[in-house]
């Protein structure tokens, strides 16, 4: 990736995937080279290109994920922004993160979420309720990890989504019913 500044950023990217944060200036064009190491390979894949300061609109029947834990020396310290408008309904959302993931010096990632209303904003989440006809930001946080030699850019994988459609939620809730199930069949 180059700025009309000429400045550049450079990245090899292998099977499965990568990804990377750089931060953007305003006032500058950016332009993004595709380049080939083997013409043969039939590899497909996605370019997700979302500038930090660009509010991705949610949906509150989908669920939001970055799949990735990213801790690289290059990078931004900045958020992705969700907003809610005018919520149409009454929700509860899970929060997860990957808080088994380390700091250079041992110690776990912090949690990168923030939901803000207005001005009131909760950090640390792993779930908020979200009122009908209210409207909410929610930021996920790169952490700047300075407690190793060289300085890293952290964001761990997440996810957020309505806590009814929680796919772990729901994995739950089935197991719990089959084995109640099956119990049942064994008993008579």
């Amino acid at each position: 990736m180059t700025n009309s500044a000429g400045s550049s950023l450079t990245a090899d990217i292998e099977s499965p995937g990568d990804k990377f944060i750089s931060s953007l200036n305003k006032g500058y064009t950016y332009t993004i080279e595709l380049r080939y190491y083997n013409p043969n390979s039939d590899a497909k894949g996605l370019i997700w290109v979302n500038p930090s300061n660009n509010e991705i609109k949610v949906n509150l029947t989908k669920k939001y994920e970055w799949k990735f834990d990213y801790a690289k020396i290059s990078g931004a310290e900045t958020k992705l922004i969700y907003a809610i408008d005018n919520s149409e309904k009454k929700v509860t959302f899970n929060f997860k993160y990957n808080s088994k993931m380390k700091l250079d010096d041992g110690s776990q990632v912090q949690n990168p979420f923030e939901v803000c209303h207005g001005t009131d904003c909760k950090s640390s989440l792993s779930t908020y309720d979200f009122e009908e006809g209210e409207s909410y930001k929610i930021y996920v946080k790169v952490i700047l990890d300075k407690s190793g030699f060289l300085k890293k850019y952290i964001l761990p994988s997440f996810y957020f989504c309505d806590k009814a459609n929680d796919n772990f939620s729901f994995s739950l809730r089935f197991n719990i019913l089959t084995i109640f199930l099956l119990l049942l069949l064994f008993i008579f």
